[in-house]
């Protein structure tokens, strides 16, 4: 609970000096990241919280990070396994606290107990919710969209909605992560392929986001679902608070227990961010930490990591 107190009087004591997104154009850290974040954007777009959400290669430096007593990780899975392999404890320099997305508490190392919280996007319950016969689909086909079996999921998901109105937001993006030769359109086409098999011509696909939202307007009731469930790269997704913003909730919302201990703050009328301890259980670090400990963790980045043989493999085996 010490950990959830602090982060509680963060927010009820909040200073803009505090506040990581300020308006103004911030430098990236890595010209390579700076090309990630916007082939991903709208998906990254930056918006304001208290929590200070941020990918970790925003930041200049650890002491640049330390400035910011509490940062939202919005890194997925290769982020974190990025920065966790490179710093398995807290280094002395860096004075923030970390809260990353629950579906990566098994990559934390147990070194770093009393410095994480676990964060988690929740639906606030309607009792005026009404069926919908919208439903929207954001996400790109892209490598990491395949590396386990969610999606395979998400589609038989689709196959039995009902709804009459299919709006998706996929615009077409090299798979930048990837090596040079699966950068282009495969995965892309592989996704509008599995989507043209469910809907037919009844499906409306979206490159451009300013497109997206006027045809999204007429619709105040709708349902949604992020393609993207394995979140590699991307756990805190822009557009899961924007189409909760414009009145959507989720297709299949899977409800956890009501902790009245665990800190909450409301989003928008439909949504809030969950923050909450857990235990460390570390065994997906170790697994990767066994692997790759031979490697030189200091000038690594996430493509290195993204595009090794090892850590796909471990991967897919965690995923089955």
């Amino acid at each position: 609970m010490f950990m959830l107190n602090k982060l509680e009087s963060h927010f009820q004591e909040f200073h803009p000096n505090n506040c990581f997104y300020k308006k103004g154009y911030r430098k990236f850290k890595l010209q390579e990241f700076e090309e990630i974040y916007w082939n991903y954007h709208p998906f990254t777009e930056k918006y304001f919280f208290e929590g200070n959400p941020a990918y970790l290669d925003e930041f200049q430096s650890l002491y640049d990070m330390s400035r910011y007593p509490w940062i939202m990780v919005r890194d997925g899975f290769i982020g974190l396994l990025t920065f966790f392999l490179k710093y398995p404890k807290p280094p002395q320099d860096l004075l923030s606290n970390l809260i990353i997305h629950e579906q990566f508490s098994s990559l934390v190392p147990r070194y770093w107990e009393g410095r994480i919280l676990f964060y988690r996007l929740k639906e606030i319950e309607n009792s005026n919710d009404q069926k919908s016969e919208t439903l929207v689909l954001h996400g790109m086909g892209i490598e990491e969209l395949y590396w386990g079996d969610s999606f395979g999921q998400t589609l038989e998901l689709l196959k039995k909605s009902q709804a009459q109105n299919i709006l998706a937001f996929c615009p077409t993006r090299p798979s930048f992560l990837s090596s040079p030769k699966e950068k282009f359109s495969q995965f892309h086409l592989k996704l509008s392929q599995s989507l043209f098999n469910i809907y037919g011509d009844k499906i409306q696909i979206f490159e451009n986001m300013g497109d997206f939202q006027l045809s999204l307007k007429p619709f105040k009731n709708f349902r949604f679902i992020n393609l993207d469930q394995e979140k590699i790269f991307n756990a805190d997704n822009y557009m899961d608070h924007f189409c909760y913003a414009q009145g959507g909730r989720e297709l299949e919302y899977n409800k956890k227990n009501d902790e009245e201990q665990n800190f909450k703050v409301r989003c928008s009328l439909n949504h809030e961010i969950e923050f909450f301890q857990k235990d460390l259980d570390s065994k997906e670090f170790f697994k990767y930490f066994l692997a790759l400990n031979h490697l030189d963790q200091t000038n690594l980045t996430m493509i290195d990591y993204f595009r090794n043989a090892e850590v796909k493999k471990i991967y897919h085996s965690q995923s089955k």
